[in-house]
């Protein structure tokens, strides 16, 4: 059965002891969802970093996400008067930045690795010596280097995600 807005899920999670938290509980959880997918992406970012042996990257992410998450939490909640909602923005954000340094760093990792094999590859084709075969392995490289870091999905991709990931977010 489709849940919109997680209510049911918090209200069971809470018990019938608890329910007074539910109203705050759901409001932090709609702010946290917006970030949900910077939040998957980020894993999978922070995964391949540490498939990589780069521990000192996913350390930085952490670091960068509980600074911003302390400072965030202070000046929105203690100073902005916003309680919940300014922790779970606060929450989003610092969310958010972690994921930045993730995928900052696996674009450059990729760079690196599509250098060194742009690199290999025009070593063997100049060993081969033709001018038609090198023509076609900077066209290759060109078109490689031409992907764009991030990109938006177009409606039909955005539709399909929304409609597979609505219910675990909202």
């Amino acid at each position: 059965d489709y849940c919109p807005s997680g209510l049911p899920l918090l209200q069971m999670v809470a018990g019938s002891g608890n329910q007074a938290v539910v109203p705050a509980a759901l409001a932090y959880n709609r702010i946290r969802s917006l970030s949900a997918p910077a939040s998957i992406l980020g894993m999978v970012a922070q995964a391949s970093a540490l498939a990589s042996l780069d521990t000192k990257t996913p350390a930085l992410a952490v670091i960068v996400a509980s600074t911003l998450n302390i400072i965030g939490d202070v000046l929105l909640c203690v100073y902005g008067g916003f309680g919940i909602r300014g922790a779970a923005f606060a929450t989003a954000f610092a969310n958010v930045a972690s994921c930045a340094v993730l995928l900052v760093n696996l674009r450059r990792r990729l760079r690196n690795k599509l250098a060194s094999f742009a690199k290999q590859r025009r070593e063997e084709v100049i060993g081969v010596g033709t001018e038609a075969s090198v023509l076609l392995v900077e066209e290759e490289i060109a078109r490689l280097e031409s992907v764009p870091f991030m990109s938006l999905p177009d409606k039909k991709s955005l539709r399909e995600f929304i409609r597979l990931a609505g219910p675990v977010f909202f």
